[in-house]
């Protein structure tokens, strides 16, 4: 059987004030070991205030292709953020990596939780000021 990666975007937080009107979109890539299949999970503009976690708004949930059962997979997320002004908006961008065994048939899915963080800083440099925006994605492997 072949095993799915789904990756869902579970809450968003921002540390750091250069502003509140924020978008962003998670990339995942499986790779096994070559690449197995990719998506993007797209957050429109929308408010984002410092101090607030809140859930994501746009929430679906995105299923990826990751080959055979029982296997150990890497999932590469990419976190590519906009703080959105008038003039310039400031982007910071990130990626990590997390490592998934497959179950195998009739076995329970495998979940984890993380949190992925971009750095951005405001332009022109003259204003100053940086923010983390920070979200917690959830990732599933399951035999399917």
């Amino acid at each position: 059987m072949a095993c799915t990666i789904s990756v869902s975007l579970v809450s968003e937080h921002v540390d750091g004030h250069i502003g509140d009107d924020w978008e962003y979109s998670v990339t995942a890539e499986v790779f096994n070991p070559e690449s197995a299949g990719s998506g993007r999970l797209d957050v429109p503009r929308h408010k984002l205030a410092p101090g607030s976690v809140q859930l994501p708004p746009n929430q679906r949930t995105l299923t990826l292709p990751a080959g055979a059962d029982g296997g150990t997979v890497q999932v590469a997320l990419t976190l590519r953020a906009k703080e959105v002004d008038w003039v310039f908006s400031d982007v910071g961008e990130h990626t990590m990596r997390i490592e998934l065994k497959c179950p195998g048939a009739g076995e329970d899915p495998v979940t984890v939780e993380r949190e992925i963080s971009a750095h951005v800083e405001e332009k022109p440099r003259v204003l100053g000021g940086s923010a983390n925006i920070i979200v917690k994605v959830r990732v599933s492997a399951a035999s399917g």
